[in-house]
């Protein structure tokens, strides 16, 4: 397993994958008070400015920590942040869920499927994760199709915290080393 306070900086063609910081904040907010962005995860946040920061302080503060890799993603052209792609603990599909969203002005241009496929690699070639599962409501075609791209498969349907039924995708590593 990785250090949980170590750096990790992760290169793409196009992006720099990396840990979480405070310079991701505004951002981040940005993307969390946008309704298209935020449309299948949940809806714009109803946190006040001050709880998202001090969550975004905390999630930055146990990074590395019980599965918790959520990364930074950063346009190397531009060094700005684009969105976040990563790993936790779910309790609702019990194992490692990969997540990830990205702003809205970088959508279709192939970022998700970079970063999601060098996340995917790193997870089990890195993090030694046996199994790497994602869930997306039914109605985000995108994600579906990202899922898709880079290897997962439609599992199942599960139940999630908010009251949806979300559809479960999922990898093992033996299928992942195959390909």
């Amino acid at each position: 397993m990785i250090d949980p306070i170590q750096n990790i900086f992760i290169e793409t063609k196009r992006l720099i994958i990396k840990n979480p910081s405070m310079d991701d904040f505004p951002e981040v907010i940005k993307m969390k008070c946008n309704r298209d962005v935020m449309k299948y995860t949940g809806g714009i946040t109803k946190q006040s400015y001050e709880n998202e920061l001090s969550s975004y302080f905390k999630k930055i503060n146990t990074f590395g920590i019980n599965s918790n890799y959520v990364f930074s993603v950063i346009e190397k052209n531009t060094n700005k942040y684009i969105g976040y792609c990563g790993f936790k603990h779910s309790d609702a599909i019990r194992g490692i869920e990969m997540v990830f969203g990205f702003a809205k002005p970088y959508w279709k241009k192939g970022y998700a499927k970079e970063a999601t496929k060098k996340i995917l690699s790193y997870g089990f070639n890195n993090l030694d994760f046996d199994e790497i599962s994602a869930a997306v409501d039914s109605l985000n075609t995108a994600s579906e199709h990202i899922l898709n791209y880079i290897g997962l498969r439609y599992k199942n349907k599960v139940d999630w915290p908010d009251n949806r039924t979300m559809n479960l995708y999922s990898i093992k590593r033996e299928e992942f080393l195959k390909e």
